[in-house]
């Protein structure tokens, strides 16, 4: 396919150039004829095209000359004051640099500015409040038109002070190559406010007045010139280009007499060789145009056949059978793609109408305890749940089960009701922990699914709490003096390794105590700095919320993560469960 671009014989750009150039030889030649007859209007309008050109190149010289000292004196004023060597850094910027002198001005009392630090010590206390003043109202760029030196200042509004630069008119001259490139005389000159030329690379024109603005012509010494002036934007100066009249920039007549005897030789060699490959370059594209009118309806199984004398057509149509074998990949990708997201979707709500079914529809009525819980789940369906069961005692858990999707939630289920059977079944809290983990551990087996849970049993006789923890958060226990302590206990996580005992631990509770039981989606929710909530943040907050009923302090809780998380997607459910003694 590469091949067919090779050689100009080949190329389908040349020979659309040939048959153009066939149909525009006649109107062409007339228009030379045309621009010959107005050569010395179009000469005076290229003369002032190239002093444009000209004045663009250098105006855009200063302006980059002054962008870049002005970046340079913006980044020392950022890092002002600056090491205790500051004239030696100074020093070594306008070594660096090429330039006179870097210097600051200090405000004075009256509101002069007066250089206190230099790189050249001759400036040091020498007043410069009218190159500031300058600059306060944007006119950063001046020139002193006694000494010939520019000075380039940046005013640091907060410090009220300004860094300055100064350089001789060779720091920006030396950047102008136009000169050094055309054989005519065009002439650079800076004028000031009142019309006198400051500075000229024509000697002769140095020191004159003009009257301002100066006209596009001006005579000197009995030659006209002809000029173009432009104001060089936060400077106090303007640009004046200028050449003799009698310059033509544009050698017109020759460049038009050129143009003609291509013209001519395209016509009489190209226009034969034009027309045949045109006609052979014709059967190629019909083939390529009836292939794609097919596919177009539907037939993917077309392809194009290359052609002899094809060239571009033929890598046009290599190029469009990849296109169509791609889409018919792509299309059936699409439908992979598509059932693969029906069976998720599938699955998805499955998950949720498990995890619907693991929590409680409401909240038990027992005696002793006031309750409150919520559940928000994930972007997916996960294995966080909580339970009562109130039989003599509340037996209250709450897990987490790792891993997504449908399987946890049915690893999350079965922990449930292993938890509920054996609850029932067992009157000690670590046998009934002891018997759901080793039965979980048998339907397990090696997936690696394990369940972290904190488990507990309260009495509301002897309002006493017995927990135990498999290797979930501690809750916090809140108590009535407002001191706030983590209750757990040594454990492992459910489904890990079969158990031979439980680690369990008792608490005295007493009216107006509160518990928070929580999942890692609270504390581990976070906002847009991926900053986590953090289990101090929640604990602060649960602390000040101890005087709220037990469903008010959840609600309050979730509105806070939810404020915090600053709209940002989670990937955990979030769980949160308060137990109040009352």
């Amino acid at each position: 396919m590469k091949g067919s671009f090779k050689g100009i014989r080949g190329s389908l750009a040349s020979r659309i150039i040939l048959i153009a150039m066939l149909f525009m030889v006649v109107p062409l030649l007339a228009l030379i004829t045309l621009l010959y007859s107005e050569d010395s209007r179009l000469k005076k309008e290229n003369n002032y095209f190239i002093l444009r050109i000209l004045m663009d190149e250098k105006v855009g010289i200063i302006t980059g000359v002054v962008s870049h000292d002005m970046d340079l004196l913006s980044a020392i004023a950022t890092l002002y004051p600056l090491t205790n060597d500051q004239e030696g850094i100074l020093k070594k910027l306008v070594a660096e640099d090429d330039v006179l002198a870097l210097f600051h001005l200090k405000q004075g009392e009256k509101g002069d500015y007066v250089c206190d630090l230099s790189s050249s010590s001759e400036l040091k206390g020498k007043d410069f409040t009218q190159i500031v003043s300058q600059a306060k109202k944007g006119v950063t760029f001046v020139i002193d038109p006694k000494t010939e030196i520019f000075y380039l200042t940046y005013y640091d509004w907060k410090e009220s002070g300004a860094w300055t630069v100064s350089f001789v008119a060779r720091h920006i001259t030396q950047d102008f190559p136009i000169e050094k490139d055309i054989l005519y005389a065009a002439s650079t000159s800076l004028i000031d406010g009142d019309g006198t030329i400051l500075l000229s690379t024509n000697e002769e024109l140095k020191g004159r007045h003009f009257t301002r603005p100066i006209g596009k012509t001006f005579h000197l010494e009995g030659e006209t010139y002809i000029s173009l002036e432009r104001a060089v934007p936060h400077t106090n100066f303007s640009l004046v280009i200028s050449a003799p009249e009698s310059v033509n920039f544009v050698d017109i007549p020759f460049l038009i007499l050129k143009v003609a005897i291509a013209l001519i030789l395209i016509l009489v060699i190209g226009g034969g060789g034009a027309l045949l490959l045109t006609k052979k370059l014709s059967k190629p594209l019909r083939s390529l145009i009836e292939v794609m009118g097919k596919v177009g309806k539907g037939n993917l199984e077309e392809h194009f056949t290359p052609e002899p004398m094809g060239f571009e057509i033929n890598a046009i149509g290599n190029i469009f059978n990849e296109t169509v074998d791609s889409l018919k990949e792509n299309m059936e990708a699409a439908q992979k793609e598509r059932l693969e997201k029906e069976a998720y979707e599938t699955e998805l709500l499955i998950g949720e109408e498990v995890q619907r079914s693991i929590l409680p529809k409401k909240l038990p009525d027992f005696p002793g305890v006031s309750l409150g819980a919520r559940f928000i789940s994930a972007k997916e369906v996960g294995g966080d749940f909580y339970d009562f069961l109130p039989d003599g005692k509340l037996l209250l858990s709450i897990a987490d089960t790792a891993g997504k999707g449908i399987s946890a939630c049915l690893y999350s289920l079965s922990v449930r009701s292993m938890l509920r059977s054996f609850g029932q079944i067992h009157q000690t809290l670590d046998q009934a922990v002891k018997e759901t983990n080793n039965l979980f551990c048998e339907d397990a087996g090696d997936t690696g699914v394990f369940v972290t849970a904190f488990v507990t049993a309260f009495d509301p006789k002897t309002k006493r709490l017995e927990y135990t923890n498999c290797g979930h958060f501690p809750p916090f226990l809140l108590k009535k003096s407002g001191a706030v302590e983590k209750l757990t206990t040594p454990g492992m996580a459910l489904g890990v390794e079969p158990f031979e005992k439980v680690a369990t631990a008792k608490k005295q509770l007493e009216s107006g105590d509160l518990l928070l039981f929580f999942t890692d989606g609270v504390v581990e929710a976070h906002n847009e700095a991926m900053e986590m909530f953090g289990e101090e943040r929640l604990m602060h907050s649960f602390q000040e919320k101890k005087g709220e009923s037990p469903q008010e302090i959840v609600n309050q809780i979730v509105e806070e993560v939810a404020l915090f998380a600053e709209g940002c997607s989670q990937h955990d459910d979030l769980t949160l469960v308060v137990l109040k003694v009352r």
